[in-house]
């Protein structure tokens, strides 16, 4: 069950760092830190 464990915590870190990269690239583009969620909305 360790091995599920560590599965789960790799996930939830690697999907962290993925909102923190699509924000940091959202920032540095100037485009407002919700425009993922906008985008979304407009589907």
């Amino acid at each position: 069950m360790g091995g599920q464990r560590n599965l789960h915590y790799n996930y939830k870190r690697d999907s962290v760092m993925a909102q923190a990269r699509e924000l940091g690239s959202n920032w540095v583009q100037g485009l407002p830190l919700d425009v993922s969620e906008r985008i979304v909305a407009r589907l």
